[in-house]
Parts: C-alpha cells; sequence; structure tokens
C-alpha cells in the first residue's frame, strides 16, 4: 500500500495486513452515519511494489499558463 504522499514529503510502500471497505447505500433523506459491516480484503505475503515518478501530458501546458503569473 502506498503511504499517505504528504506526509511522508513523497510515495512510501508501508506494510498493511488488510484492507476495510464500508459499503454504505441509505436513502437521499437519511442524516444518521449507517452502520455497516465492513469487507475485509487480506492477503498472503507481502510483495513491495514498484513504481517511477512522470511528469502527466498537462505539465508542459500548465507549466506554459502559469510562466508569467507570480505566486503569492
Amino acid at each position: 500500500m502506498w503511504d499517505y504522499p504528504y506526509e511522508t514529503n513523497g510515495i512510501e510502500a508501508v506494510r498493511s495486513e488488510e484492507l476495510r471497505v464500508y459499503p454504505a447505500v441509505r436513502a437521499e433523506s437519511e442524516t444518521r452515519p449507517a452502520e455497516v459491516e465492513p469487507l475485509i480484503y487480506t492477503w498472503d505475503g507481502w510483495n513491495e511494489p514498484t513504481f517511477h515518478e512522470r511528469k502527466k501530458k498537462s505539465y508542459t501546458i500548465l507549466r506554459e499558463a502559469f510562466e508569467d503569473k507570480e505566486l503569492r
């Protein structure tokens, strides 16, 4: 799993034993929190995923658009 990049100053793989998903469907008028059982996904072993950083296709467009703007 990837750790939240703004807390780690970059992408960092972290160990996790499980992933929990809390699905909830309710009427539009319902305002109280839904009480649901999580769906739990587990796995055997641990592999550190590979990754690479890259600039998106829109990088040049945005760079040029903000080139003359002063950041405050």
